[in-house]
């Protein structure tokens, strides 16, 4: 048995060492510091802190700042010999040792009294500075899910609900793989796990990590008006019979903000407490399903899902994981002439013509795959890049209800394919 656990551990260590190694986000960066000082000394230690936070932030060379004060070497020569010992081995080491290996190394390129204030002296450099290189999901719309308000913070059912739904809700944005996803729920953790990165005995790449907090683009704010969970037993006169009803739901508002200016960018009302028959389903099994809602709302009123590529009767759909389901109806839409608001002169999107349905056949991570059910247009020779998008038909994946609507649809299809025959002939 202890012979079968080595075995299986040696091939866990060498994988995880592996995939450390393949997904490192470390790298080295050169530029440019210009800095001044009353001493030599002083100067490029100004200037390396110019250098290190055009890299990785001014936080961050501000601390370094104080670690460069401990370095002992002095130089107080100008000109080419001065040079000369900034660029020693013995000072650069120091400077490295100093800054934990952020800063690899740098060259002094001038020393000279500064043009602008008497008594001071000027260093430019060049250094090469650790880089904590950010992964290509960081490179999206950067997006946080605030935690909701409540109208009542003593309502246990309010406020469980409100947790639930924003932690739903994260989990439904990262799926989609449209926005970077920045957690506000764990920060203390965050937190602790950067502070760790000061202590002494981290290994001095590590710190490069520091000073690469990423802030939001877009926040979601919203608030819990109502929450509701209530069941009792109905009685039939007629018969005495008494049958289970439940009471359950919410109702909430949520908008999405541009961080920066302010601005409303999307914005929500919505109602779902009802009455039921059979007894109410657990609260958090309701903040996730609303949790969905929410985010299709929120994505495809920000980024409808696009038809990245066409083969025949198959396309892909720019979107996969948990959002998409295998069986569900889309209907899919040409994007047409641009709008205008005629007061504001605000784009108000393009004009969206329903040309088919579209069924979901395999949902990967990133993507999902459909087959083409009906189609009045020739997609494979109108493809393009950012034409064609499909929005979701309410209540698919084999139900009644989608069947009526996916109808519904196609008459309107039909219709449109008439009238584009009609103006064909016309033109003949």
């Amino acid at each position: 048995m202890r012979l079968l656990l080595q075995l299986l551990f040696i091939p866990l260590v060498t994988f995880c060492l592996s995939t450390s190694i393949a997904f490192a986000k470390l790298n080295y960066v050169t530029v440019e510091g210009h800095g001044t000082g009353v001493t030599p000394k002083e100067a490029v230690q100004s200037a390396l802190v110019d250098a290190l936070g055009k890299v990785n932030g001014m936080q961050m060379a501000s601390r370094e700042r104080t670690a460069m004060s401990s370095v002992k070497v002095t130089a107080e020569v100008q000109g080419k010999q001065g040079v000369a010992e900034l660029n020693s081995e013995e000072f650069q080491q120091e400077i490295q040792t100093a800054t934990k290996g952020l800063i690899k190394s740098y060259e002094v390129v001038s020393i000279k009294p500064d043009e602008y204030t008497a008594g001071l002296l000027a260093v430019d450099l060049k250094a090469t500075v650790i880089k904590y290189a950010k992964s290509k999901q960081a490179n999206r719309n950067r997006i946080a899910v605030l935690p909701f308000r409540v109208d009542n913070a003593n309502d246990v059912t309010q406020t469980t609900f409100a947790k639930n739904l924003c932690q739903g809700l994260v989990g439904y944005l990262t799926q989609t793989r449209r926005f970077a996803v920045l957690d506000r729920d764990f920060q203390d953790e965050s937190n602790g796990e950067l502070n760790s990165l000061k202590s002494a005995d981290v290994p001095m790449e590590e710190m490069a990590r520091l000073g690469n907090r990423l802030g939001a683009d877009f926040i979601v704010v919203g608030q819990i008006n109502k929450a509701v969970s209530k069941q009792w037993n109905k009685e039939m006169k007629s018969t005495g019979k008494k049958f289970p009803m439940s009471r359950y739901g919410a109702a909430l508002s949520y908008r999405v903000m541009d961080v920066a200016t302010g601005q409303i960018m999307f914005s929500q009302l919505y109602d779902g407490i009802g009455t039921h028959q059979g007894y109410a389903p657990d609260m958090s099994r309701i903040a996730k399903k609303y949790a969905d809602v929410l985010g299709k709302q929120l994505v495809e009123g920000i980024f409808p899902l696009l038809v990245v590529s066409v083969s025949g009767k198959s396309m892909y759909i720019g979107q996969g994981g948990e959002t998409i389901k295998k069986g569900q109806k889309f209907t899919l839409i040409q994007y047409g002439k641009k709008m205008m608001d005629p007061y504001t002169k605000e784009s108000l999107g393009r004009e969206e013509i329903p040309v088919g349905i579209v069924q979901v056949t395999d949902v990967q991570a990133k993507s999902s795959r459909a087959n083409i059910l009906k189609c009045s247009v020739d997609i494979n020779a109108l493809f393009a890049p950012n034409a064609f998008i499909v929005r979701l038909i309410k209540g698919s994946g084999g139900q009644k209800r989608a069947a009526k609507k996916a109808k519904k649809v196609e008459k309107v299809i039909e219709k449109s394919m008439v009238e584009m025959e009609k103006e064909s002939s016309d033109d003949w």
